[in-house]
């Protein structure tokens, strides 16, 4: 099987989505094979995937659901600012991801 992952060293990649360099064994990251396509990931960028494929798996009940219990601790008489400042982003990550 020819190898086609861009190797500095045996132990050496450069990530498929931010182009950085890393070491697999000292750093973390994952390489391997989507579909036909070899992919090798930072373990920052691996982090990134995981958490986009944990947004499409959810479904817009879910998010509705959880911006609704947001929204209930919101309605506290003196509503914490960071929580205030976590449903602001909450909110937006759900336009995104909704469209």
């Amino acid at each position: 099987m020819s190898e086609s992952f861009q190797e500095v060293q045996a132990t050496s990649y450069q990530c498929s989505i931010c182009r950085g360099p890393f070491d697999i064994e000292k750093e973390g990251g994952i390489r391997g094979f989507i579909g036909m396509i070899p992919v090798a990931f930072c373990p920052t960028c691996k982090a990134g995937v995981a958490d986009f494929g944990q947004q499409m798996d959810m479904t817009f009940e879910q998010i509705y659901d959880q911006l609704m219990s947001t929204l209930d601790l919101l309605n506290q008489e003196d509503p914490p600012q960071d929580l205030i400042e976590q449903v602001k982003a909450r909110v937006q990550e759900c336009l995104e991801t909704c469209d």
